[in-house]
């Protein structure tokens, strides 16, 4: 009911820019996680890259891409939703607009994979997302690749120092079902 009646303001009452409509914690900044295009890590804490993943560029089913690759530039002067302020993902689709000469207008800023493709689908905003988001059932989107080199979403394990022998299973079993699901 929280997300119908947030989608009802946003369309009809005018959303107004920057605001979070979904908080959420983000670990990262409270462990000393400093997000840049070069992650580093705060002192003792340990990080494992598991995977990356590639963006999509995602719309309202009732606009279609005219391809299915788009872009980022095609992008340009459309709202967008975007996450939050300090996400690593944030940064990534900041990065990649700024490479094409702009800066992304944030409609919306949401956390939640759901609740960005209900945005994007009720028609308030273009996102870029990582690939496993549209995996999940949910509202329909139009979804397009991008063009290649498309930025890729990194994902990673933090550890407050080096990781147990049971750390390092897990680390390595994510990281073998990521590369299966690859190659699914």
């Amino acid at each position: 009911m929280l997300l119908a009646t947030l989608i009802a303001f946003a369309a009809e009452e005018g959303a107004e820019p920057n605001k979070t409509l979904i908080p959420t914690v983000n670990v990262a900044p409270a462990v000393g996680w400093t997000d840049t295009a070069s992650p580093t890590p705060a002192e003792g804490l340990q990080v494992t890259r598991l995977f990356e993943e590639p963006l999509r560029a995602i719309a309202s089913p009732d606009e279609p891409f005219g391809a299915g690759v788009v872009g980022v530039e095609e992008l340009q002067g459309r709202p967008f939703v975007l996450g939050e302020p300090g996400s690593a993902l944030r940064t990534l689709v900041m990065d990649a607009c700024q490479r094409h000469g702009f800066s992304p207008v944030p409609l919306l800023e949401v956390g939640d994979p759901a609740t960005v493709r209900f945005l994007v689908s009720a028609g308030l905003g273009v996102s870029l997302v990582p690939l496993s988001w549209l995996e999940p059932p949910g509202p329909p989107v139009s979804v397009a690749a991008l063009v290649e080199p498309a930025p890729q979403h990194a994902l990673s394990l933090l550890a407050a120092g080096e990781l147990p022998p049971a750390g390092r299973i897990l680390a390595q079993r994510l990281q073998d079902a990521f590369q299966l699901g690859l190659q699914a």
